[in-house]
């Protein structure tokens, strides 16, 4: 009787969790249509290229601030843009102008050109883990249809394991060739589809400081008569540990480059609250923000209830909104958006980017751009961590929190 008693015990046990692992598939799988439902369809027919709605000017989104380095100190930055949570694009900063004259290609490769590139390791964690399997079947299929390569072969690349090994093998590669469309040339690109942004490849905040020649030669430039750019030191003001108070301590400094149209990366926020400061040194450089608040509206990719700005990288948010091809029939909840806001910097200007603010970003030209995205400071709310070091635990404009 025991014996029986025991089977039928068991025989029950394993009905319940079967019956539980049919209901987490049917969840999951009814998840996927509701999250990832516009990537599922059949892609036979090429999607047709749909033109800008407007230039900035008389863009879909509001017009961002342009001002003269002239007419704006350091401490209006801070309190207009830095504080406000508003983008802006800043020209004629005479250090700057100055750097942006000095640091040149030409000078990149010589100092650093067989150094290995950052092509967008950033990705990689979310396109094996962060999204489900049927959706990377999706990608997997659209790249093959639309560049001839696999997910797998992305992923290779991306983690620095593919083709392009060294700087130079990224600028002499056909990575910076216009991004008008895809290498099928039935295809064109769809830049409400999660696979178009990961091909081509680009350079994604390559670290100066690990090429000593190079990170000198932007000391020397900050150091020179007329070389320094006041606005850096509101993004690092009473940073101690990390900057000593000085900009030409090279950290948290950035390379980035991308080929015509290209856009790099999905629109995101950060995954740490930091600044977004970038000096255009070659092409032009087109941003679109996004008060977080408007999250929901913007075609998030990545799961939701995730918590903006949370220094967990697995919670960095990557949306589908496109931003500079506004189609309101393909994405009509952009009708409800509020607070976005689009500009363009050329070479010499610097573009701010608030913290936490969703943004999306697209080269004009071959661009290539030094940008500071300084994550630690004592200007507002921070501890010391286990490290010893100084961390921003909080963005300090509201808007970058929903």
């Amino acid at each position: 009787m025991k014996v029986m008693g025991w089977n039928a015990g068991f025989a029950v046990m394993i009905l319940v969790t079967v019956a539980v692992m049919c209901y987490r598939s049917a969840y999951w799988h009814a998840y996927e249509r509701r999250q990832y439902g516009q990537f599922f369809a059949p892609f036979v027919e090429p999607f047709e290229a749909v033109e800008v709605t407007g230039s900035v000017k008389g863009s879909f989104w509001g017009a961002a601030d342009v001002r003269h380095a002239a007419g704006l100190t350091a401490t209006e930055f801070k309190r207009d843009y830095m504080l406000a949570g508003k983008p802006v694009i800043i020209r004629g900063d005479p250090g700057a102008v100055a750097m942006a004259a000095a640091l040149t290609l030409d000078t990149l490769l010589t100092m650093c050109g067989d150094m290995s590139p950052d092509l967008g390791n950033r990705l990689v964690w979310m396109l094996r883990d962060g999204i489900p399997v049927s959706l990377q079947e999706v990608i997997d299929q659209r790249l093959q249809y639309t560049d001839g390569v696999t997910l797998q072969q992305v992923i290779a690349e991306l983690e620095g394991n593919g083709a392009i090994r060294t700087l130079h093998d990224f600028f002499e590669s056909s990575s910076l060739a216009t991004v008008r469309t895809a290498q099928n040339s039935d295809a064109v690109k769809d830049w409400s589809h999660p696979a178009d942004y990961l091909w081509p490849p680009s350079i994604h905040s390559w670290y100066v400081g690990q090429c000593r020649s190079f990170a000198a030669h932007v000391r020397g430039i900050l150091s020179a008569e007329h070389g320094d750019i006041p606005y850096l030191h509101s993004l690092i003001e009473d940073d101690p540990v990390r900057f000593s108070k000085d900009p030409r301590d090279i950290d948290d400094t950035f390379i980035f480059a991308s080929g015509d149209k290209c856009r790099a990366y999905h629109p995101h926020t950060h995954n740490s609250p930091n600044h977004s400061l970038l000096l255009i040194l070659r092409g032009k450089k087109r941003m679109v923000t996004w008060p977080v608040n408007q999250n929901a509206k913007l075609y998030p990719l990545t799961p939701g209830g995730l918590g903006a700005n949370d220094t967990d990288k697995q919670n960095e948010l990557l949306f589908m909104v496109d931003g500079f091809n506004v189609d309101l029939q393909r994405q009509p909840d952009l009708r409800q958006v509020k607070g976005g806001l689009e500009a363009e910097a050329g070479v010499g200007d610097l573009m701010y980017i608030p913290c936490g603010l969703v943004h999306a970003l697209e080269s004009v030209g071959n661009m290539i751009a030094i940008g500071w995205l300084p994550t630690k400071e004592t200007m507002f709310d921070s501890t010391d961590s286990t490290e010893g070091t100084i961390r921003m635990e909080r963005c300090p404009n509201t808007n970058a929190y929903e």
